[in-house]
């Protein structure tokens, strides 16, 4: 999976989304969307995000590296 660096630097990029980007609506977010050509998905929600977070930290918790 991944490497405990590499997950904590998704962990800081979701906290930073849901922080800086989920406020403001979902149309900030597309142009995000749009530049990886995944226009066609719906960013997640602040939930979302949070689930997501806490999957990953465990993942990481997981892992010895």
């Amino acid at each position: 999976m991944f490497r405990n660096r590499e997950a904590a630097t998704l962990l800081a990029a979701l906290q930073y989304w849901r922080e800086e980007m989920v406020p403001h609506g979902r149309a900030i977010m597309q142009p995000y969307f749009h530049d990886l050509k995944l226009d066609h998905l719906t960013p997640l929600n602040k939930r979302e995000i949070a689930k997501l977070s806490e999957r990953l930290n465990r993942l990481a918790r997981a892992t010895n590296d």
